[in-house]
């Protein structure tokens, strides 16, 4: 049996040339119970917001936390990657040329945006815990401290400027504890060189590590390196 296809425009041609009245459509009135309560109470007390601290912004998670400049005390850097440009990165300079393009037509200059920075790999220290343990409970589960696991053997990081991209963390006997790169920043080898440098930094131990079973590196040619 043969149908007809449907064609939206002569329904609606139809529809608009028809002169039956307008049946008003009427809105139940739900009865509303402690949860529409705490709606409201929660909507009234966001109104009351004025200021969100910058560690707790949106402006945070994009640029990462402020922390201070290098000195002589400070760690070297284990590796500098010029190369490197995820996804992430590239959002980061799209942000950065609207930006400057509004900027720019507001004050009727032109000038020029910044090139995008180095990834550098530098060893896990008290001045990354905050961001590292952000990270490691956005991509695994709440709770997660690793303020204990600071060493010269036991910790890296991945940084562009002040931002945590990646973090591994092994525990002094070899097991592998943490092995994670943010969101938008995989599929550009950090993951890789933070799990080359942790294990060359403990060649003398075996390393060992626990993979959940739906892990798409478990079953993919070159297991864990992202």
């Amino acid at each position: 049996m043969k149908l007809k296809s449907f064609s939206f425009d002569d329904y609606l041609a139809k529809y608009l040339r028809s002169t039956a009245p307008l049946t008003p459509v009427h809105h139940e009135v739900h009865t509303q119970g402690e949860g529409h309560d705490r709606r409201i109470a929660f909507i009234h007390e966001c109104a009351r917001i004025t200021h969100t601290p910058y560690e707790n912004s949106f402006a945070s998670r994009i640029y990462g936390l402020a922390q201070p400049p290098l000195s002589k005390t400070s760690p070297p850097y284990i590796r500098r990657e010029y190369g490197l440009y995820p996804l992430g990165l590239q959002f980061l300079q799209e942000i950065a040329i609207v930006s400057r393009s509004r900027a720019d037509v507001s004050s009727g200059t032109k000038s020029l945006v910044r090139a995008a920075s180095s990834i550098d790999f530098l060893p896990l220290s008290h001045l990354h815990i905050n961001q590292c343990n952000a990270l490691l409970q956005r991509l695994f589960w709440p709770g997660i401290n690793i303020s204990d696991c600071m060493g010269h053997k036991t910790g890296i990081v991945a940084l562009y400027r002040k931002l945590v991209v990646g973090v591994g963390v092994i525990t002094p006997d070899g097991y592998l504890m943490y092995l994670a790169v943010r969101p938008n920043w995989e599929k550009e080898g950090i993951g890789r060189m933070m799990l080359w440098w942790l294990v060359k930094e403990n060649e003398n131990i075996d390393i060992t590590l626990h993979v959940a079973a739906d892990n798409p590196a478990f079953v993919r040619p070159g297991f864990l390196y992202r």
